[in-house]
Formats: structure tokens, C-alpha cells, sequence
């Protein structure tokens, strides 16, 4: 999620309420905080936008750390927007809706977890699926075509052929360079 045309006007304005509301809803909607990041780059202009602490307790015990408390702390930031109740929330929001971790690709082909059709084979059930496909002639060939430079061609897009019909995916005007088409060939239809 980007920040709003409508978070970047109240920032304009020095519309302190709403921007305290905006940023601390971000807290829940974006939890790698990045939204939130960029809100405070564009705010840092505002001088009254942040409040010292008004010395409430706040806990750090997780087992303390409930949706309610989260809550409460959410409403109460509103009033005193104080960098310690900010860094509060961000780690009670890490803590009760932790961000998953990106797996790479290396991650996702080499997982132990993934199912085997046959537990004493290294092969997952989807490269089984692959290599018999291949077999069978349901896939003859896959390949991709680089393009140079196209006139009318697609930008920051691609031509797809898949089983008899077509899919375009992006923008269609102008010209592109680097245009990538991939094409499959399904042999599904032919007779065997």
C-alpha cells in the first residue's frame, strides 16, 4: 500500500488529527511499517505532530499484549502521539500479527516439507507432475523471444499463447524496448 492522495493533503494542510489517525490505522493495515515510514518523511515538516511521553505505563510484558490492550493503546495514541507510545505499538502490532517470512525462490524449490509422491524419491509432486506432462506431450515446448525494440508493441507487458488462446497482460500503446513474449505450446488438442 502507498500513502494516500489524501494523506499527502493533510500534510499539506498541517491537518495534525487526521494524520495522527492516518499513521497510527497504517500501524495495523501495513505491519513492516514501511507505509508508516514514508507518512513520517512526509510529515517531518510538522512540528507539533509528535507530543512528549505523558509518562502513562506502558507494558512490555507480552503476556500483557492482548487485541484489547492493543486497542486501548491505539485510542490513547491519538491524544499523546509520543515516539515511545508509537514504538510501543509497533511492537505489540510485530508481536500479535508478525510478518511472514519471504521465502526465496531456493527456499520454496529445495523445502523439505513439500510433498513427495514417493517419500524415498528427493522429487516433489510437482516436478513429477512436470516431467510426466512433459512426457505425456502435454507440453511440447516453452520458450521466451527478447525483443529489442517493437513499434506499437506492448509496455511493461507480455503476449501470452497458451492452449489455443491469447492473454495480454500490461499496457498496450507506444513502442517498448526489451518486450518479452513467452509462448507456450500445449499439444492438449491434438490427436494422439
Amino acid at each position: 500500500m502507498a500513502v494516500t492522495e489524501l494523506f499527502k493533503e493533510f500534510a499539506k494542510k498541517q491537518d495534525v488529527l487526521n494524520i495522527r489517525i492516518m499513521m497510527k490505522n497504517s500501524l495495523l493495515i501495513d505491519s513492516t511499517f514501511e507505509d508508516f515510514k514514508e507518512m513520517e518523511q512526509l510529515t517531518q515538516h510538522i512540528k507539533t505532530l509528535y507530543d512528549v511521553h505523558d509518562g502513562s505505563v506502558l507494558s512490555y510484558e507480552k503476556s500483557d499484549w492482548t487485541k484489547d490492550y492493543m486497542n486501548q493503546k491505539m485510542v490513547q495514541v491519538v491524544d499523546n502521539f509520543s515516539h515511545e507510545r508509537i514504538k510501543h505499538l509497533q511492537a505489540i502490532v510485530s508481536y500479535l500479527y508478525p510478518v511472514p517470512k519471504k521465502q526465496s525462490f531456493q527456499d520454496i524449490r529445495y523445502a523439505k516439507n513439500m510433498p513427495r509422491l514417493n517419500p524415498n524419491s528427493s522429487e516433489t509432486a510437482y516436478q513429477a507432475g512436470k516431467r510426466r506432462d512433459a512426457k505425456k506431450g502435454r507440453i511440447i515446448r516453452m520458450q521466451r523471444i527478447a525483443l529489442g525494440s517493437v513499434v506499437g508493441g506492448v509496455i511493461g507487458g507480455g503476449i501470452a499463447t497458451v492452449a489455443g488462446g491469447t492473454a495480454l497482460v500490461g499496457t498496450a500503446a507506444g513502442a517498448a524496448a526489451g518486450a518479452v513474449t513467452a509462448v507456450v505450446v500445449n499439444n492438449h488438442n491434438r490427436r494422439r
